[in-house]
């Protein structure tokens, strides 16, 4: 009964001698066959997004797919613990009140400044430059092109110098230069002025006499003289005692000799200075041709400041006189001009 009772003692304890390895700790066959199980597991059912394990053996940390363990490193998940806090900070600031009231109240006061400062640049500045009319003279096709530039160099087959008038919501005012061959523009005196000067610094690089300080102090030249041009201008409609004609188309007829510069520059380029000065000659008599026609209208458009009912004839005559006058001496600094510049 002794061996009996001990033999029993030792089949039931030895299935957990056979699972230790000594001192009481499994032993490396146990590990193994729990590492087979879990694969064999693992193959058997696909894995979740959200599972507790991940199948490659790494480095631990939060899973990117909102698991335990990651795959690939360690560290904070950037696809959802990030971005549901940049989310949630966003809302909490979209929905605050105070924030929504300083958003409005910003939004209001831009509206107020833009509004404000628009209305004292119309006030100021809008009665010498429109901006909203500056859209007009570049209102320009190929065919105006050629045949302002056709009238330019040409002016003696011209027949026609008065401006067309059209009706547009019954108001009759002057055609665009689209429709009109007498109309001013400013598409082609600025084109003509940016060619000159970038012909010019190409004429001196071609004499290797190029230098950008030079350059620069012929465009700043350019600009000064124009300027002046438009004072002279606007003087001659005060001392004639006529009415003055927009900003705008004073600075397109004072550019309109740089068309004729350009093509003094061209045949300089191309056949030397001894052609070239007969061609300048020739353009500033064309130039002076033109503004003769052009403004000798102009000034008649333009009239008395007065009531012809008010004024004897005497003054009448002598304004005309005068503005006759004005006429010839800026049509004569036109051409002059082609010279100097």
């Amino acid at each position: 009964q002794y061996n009996y009772g001990q033999n029993k003692n030792q089949q039931q304890q030895q299935p957990q001698q056979n699972n230790s390895g000594g001192f009481g700790f499994p032993s490396p066959t146990f590990y193994n066959m729990n590492q087979q199980q879990q694969q064999q597991q693992q193959q058997q059912s696909p894995q979740q997004p959200n599972g507790f394990y991940n199948n490659n053996n790494s480095n631990s940390g939060f899973s990117n797919n909102s698991g335990f363990y990651n795959n690939n490193n360690s560290g904070f998940s950037n696809n959802n613990f990030g971005g549901d806090t940049s989310r949630q900070f966003i809302s909490q600031i979209s929905d605050n009140p105070l924030t929504q009231a300083g958003l409005s109240y910003g939004l209001n006061y831009g509206q107020s400044l833009f509004s404000g400062g628009k209305q004292y640049v119309d006030s100021n500045f809008g009665k010498y430059l429109s901006f909203s009319t500056l859209k007009s003279y570049f209102n320009v096709n190929n065919s105006y092109v050629f045949n302002k530039i056709k009238s330019l160099i040409f002016p003696y087959t011209q027949k026609t110098w008065k401006r067309r008038i059209g009706r547009t919501n019954d108001v009759d005012s002057y055609l665009p230069p689209r429709d009109d061959i007498n109309a001013p523009d400013l598409y082609i005196p600025l084109m003509a002025f940016i060619t000159y000067f970038l012909l010019y610094g190409f004429q001196m690089g071609m004499e290797k006499k190029f230098s950008p300080d030079y350059l620069g102090a012929l465009i700043t030249k350019g600009i000064v003289y124009w300027c002046g041009e438009m004072l002279i201008f606007k003087c001659g409609f005060f001392f004639s005692n006529s009415n003055s004609i927009p900003v705008y188309d004073m600075m397109s007829y004072t550019g309109y000799k740089y068309v004729l510069l350009v093509i003094y520059q061209v045949t300089s380029i191309l056949f030397g200075s001894y052609i070239s000065f007969f061609v300048k000659c020739a353009l500033a008599a064309s130039i002076i041709f033109f503004m003769l026609k052009t403004l000798r209208l102009v000034f008649s458009s333009a009239g008395s400041n007065a009531h012809h009912d008010q004024i004897s004839s005497e003054y009448q005559e002598s304004s005309s006189k005068y503005r006759n006058y004005f006429v010839f001496f800026f049509s004569v600094l036109q051409g002059l001009l082609c010279f100097i510049m």
